[in-house]
């Protein structure tokens, strides 16, 4: 009986007795071949990386297909914040890691939820949180 070159798995000849035992190795071989894979591709990092735009509503939930350990969101015009003292000054952007939302707790500009994360439109607070105005486009990258 021949062997194949990477997993030396059975390769039956016409005149080669198969046996039952011969299939059990090859599909223990297969078997943690294919786990050693699947383990693999569990290590790699997600990303995603796209864009929005916003609505205005009080909060969004931005879904990426994962649970991201940072997000970052940004204003396509490149606009981060504005300050304006008086006013409390505006959020524009918002960086987000595992248990610290962008900005401040109590006021996120951004935040890590399952499955993406959410972004915040405010008109009472100070400062400002503007990571969803209505009919902006804002740019985001997406850790998992």
């Amino acid at each position: 009986m021949n062997r194949t070159n990477n997993y030396n798995l059975c390769q039956w000849e016409a005149d080669d007795k198969i046996q039952r035992v011969d299939f059990n190795e090859d599909n223990a071989k297969i078997d943690a071949a294919l786990g050693a894979l699947a383990e693999g591709a569990a290590a790699i990092p997600k990303l995603a990386a796209g864009t929005y735009t916003g609505n205005s509503a009080a909060s969004r939930l931005i879904g990426v297909g994962f649970t991201p350990k940072a997000v970052f969101v940004f204003p396509a015009n490149a606009r981060t914040h504005f300050d304006d003292y008086s006013n409390g000054g505006v959020i524009y952007a918002g960086l987000a890691v595992t248990g610290a939302p962008g900005c401040r707790a109590d006021l996120p500009s951004v935040e890590i939820v399952a499955g993406g994360f959410k972004i915040f439109h405010t008109t009472d607070t100070r400062p400002l949180i503007h990571t969803n105005t209505a009919n902006d486009q804002y740019n985001y990258i997406a850790l998992g």
